[in-house]
């Protein structure tokens, strides 16, 4: 009777290894639940310019309510910030092309003498992106790559002309079926054309996380970025970046996120998002 046992205890363990390397060795792409596995999309300046993603591609469209506050006690100052990003993502070709609109943007600003507040429209912002699966060790990688556009002429919180553009690289590995590593990375630019002058900016970021998948229907993310170039050659900021988020409609999503910086030249004290995604 013990002879039976034995080729049963064997074959529960050969079956949980494969179940495991099958598991492993999957495409971060291919569970449904893979919209859970993704970071946050919320950065601390230009929108959804340089902010990190899923590298999986999807047919969506999607809402993001953005805040952002500094307050500097200090020296008597303080600028709050809220908008809502709204756009839509399409899969066409090979690649995955995305429009979005800044349809409300409210600043708030407050110093030791006076008060102000704006509110505009836009930029538009303009995606194209390649979306690639490649095998290191064994083990699949998701990579998204591509490059995003601001407009010109399409924000009304300027008076002069201005457009920015990045190119991103997105990856995702998983390594169960609960847990991923991602990482972003970015290289921007902005750009104003003020009458008889221009002025600029670039920045260079470079970020990693985990997602982790506790149960099904609820997918967690934390990670950090570093960013350098947009105040100078020294550090911009490192952040931390943590996230939450449900499923919605199978592939689509709810979630909250926000980012605090640690160090660096920035003054921005947080930024909060919460994000809706509905599949097509």
């Amino acid at each position: 009777m013990r002879m039976p046992c034995k080729i049963g205890f064997w074959a529960w363990i050969i079956a949980s290894l494969v179940f495991h390397a099958a598991t492993a060795s999957a495409s971060p792409c291919e569970d449904p639940a893979a919209g859970l596995l993704g970071p946050p999309e919320l950065s601390i300046r230009q929108g959804e310019l340089d902010a990190p993603r899923s590298p999986c591609v999807t047919r969506a469209l999607f809402a993001h309510a953005q805040a952002t506050a500094l307050i500097d006690m200090a020296d008597f100052y303080g600028t709050l910030g809220a908008g809502i990003q709204v756009g839509a993502r399409v899969p066409f070709r090979g690649l995955e092309w995305s429009l979005s609109l800044r349809a409300v943007d409210w600043r708030f600003v407050q110093n030791a003498s006076i008060a102000a507040s704006e509110t505009g429209l836009g930029p538009i912002t303009l995606g194209v992106l390649y979306p690639t699966i490649r095998t290191v060790i064994h083990r699949q990688v998701a990579i998204l790559t591509g490059v995003r556009l601001v407009v010109p002429f399409t924000d009304s919180t300027y008076d002069v002309p201005v457009g920015a553009v990045a190119g991103t690289v997105d990856a995702a590995i998983r390594l169960r079926s609960w847990l991923a590593l991602t990482s972003h990375a970015a290289v921007k630019g902005w750009s104003a054309w003020p009458t008889g002058g221009w002025d600029g900016r670039g920045a260079v970021v470079a970020g990693a996380g985990a997602s982790f998948l506790p149960w099904r229907w609820l997918g967690v993310h934390l990670g950090l970025e570093a960013q350098s170039g947009w105040f100078g050659l020294g550090l911009d900021h490192v952040l931390t970046r943590g996230g939450a988020s449900v499923p919605l409609r199978k592939t689509g999503r709810i979630g909250v996120g926000a980012v605090m910086p640690l160090a660096g030249a920035e003054r921005t004290n947080l930024g909060a998002l919460v994000d809706v995604t509905i599949p097509m």
